[in-house]
């Protein structure tokens, strides 16, 4: 990470004209010190340009770093100080930032913000290599037609991310995990949308009540995200909406439809009790884990009319 050291005080400028589209425009003007050399002057400069962010550095003699670019998203001065925070993360092997020398789009409170931010995620991102679990947000879990509340648990032990829903009822589920990879926020956003894939069936994250470790924009991105997949495998699914097996079930009033967690699979009623039966268009059978039956469009109809 890019070292960070303590900002000096810089007076506001007044109205900061805020970019064009297409534009770059001079986000602030720092210090920072390369290797063994003194202190520099250095650019950073954002541009706004086709539905896309970017912000990156120019110093003398022609130095310019690699951009942080992102999606457009909300107005150019949040975006500006999230893509310089973005910047603050990036490991540096050379170069440190010093002081801040003017503001521009970016205001020296945000400036300074963004450095206070990052260090508390530092240290945050320190405390997980205890191995202790932490609160990653609270929200309304959707179990076919209620909803209860809900608790989002994170763990990072050094090896493995772990996370796991907890709710009043002890209605959770069993803890998703996977080799530790990235940092503790990605992590865990990345977990909670295997979560909602691996059971999305019969529960479903609803209202946001609070957010602590993932944070308020990325659980509805998480949520948009897989909601997107389902919808796009659904799509694919519906190709094999003749199949035999498929027909087979439609014709006996099972209700068959896209399961939406796989390209090809289809879900419907099962004739031998409350649940649902998994069927799959490609190998022509469908299968029950409870009714402990499986088999082609025969056995189906054997099973239907029993």
């Amino acid at each position: 990470m890019t070292e960070l050291i303590q900002t000096s005080q810089v007076q506001e400028h007044g109205a900061t004209r805020i970019p064009d589209d297409d534009e770059p425009v001079l986000a602030c003007t720092f210090g920072i010190q390369v290797s063994a050399v003194d202190d520099m002057e250095s650019d950073l400069y954002f541009q706004r340009k086709e539905g896309t962010d970017s912000l990156w550095m120019e110093a003398e003699p022609r130095y310019r770093s690699e951009s942080i670019t992102a999606p457009t998203h909300g107005s150019a001065k949040n975006a500006c100080k999230r893509l310089f925070k973005a910047h603050i993360r990036k490991p540096q092997r050379c170069e440190s930032i010093t002081r801040l020398i003017s503001p521009g789009l970016l205001s020296a409170s945000d400036y300074q913000s963004a450095f206070e931010e990052v260090l508390l995620e530092v240290d945050h991102e320190e405390s997980f290599l205890e191995g202790y679990p932490v609160i990653a947000c609270k929200f309304w879990l959707s179990i076919i037609v209620d909803n209860i509340d809900a608790v989002l648990y994170f763990q990072r032990d050094g090896i493995t991310d772990s996370v796991w829903v907890k709710t009043e009822y002890d209605y959770g589920a069993d803890p998703i995990t996977a080799p530790t990879r990235g940092s503790a926020k990605r992590a865990c956003k990345r977990l909670f949308k295997e979560h909602i894939r691996q059971h999305g069936g019969y529960q479903f994250p609803g209202k946001l009540i609070s957010a602590e470790l993932l944070s308020a924009w990325s659980y509805r991105s998480a949520l948009k995200e897989v909601v997107h997949e389902i919808d796009e495998n659904k799509r694919q699914a519906d190709q094999h909406r003749h199949a035999e097996i498929v027909e087979a079930a439609r014709a006996l009033r099972l209700r068959p439809e896209p399961s939406g967690d796989s390209p090809n699979n289809w879900i419907a009623k099962c004739p031998g009790g409350p649940h649902s039966i998994m069927v799959a268009p490609t190998s022509n059978e469908f299968g029950c884990g409870y009714c402990r039956i499986k088999g082609g469009p025969d056995i189906l109809r054997e099973f239907a009319n029993r």
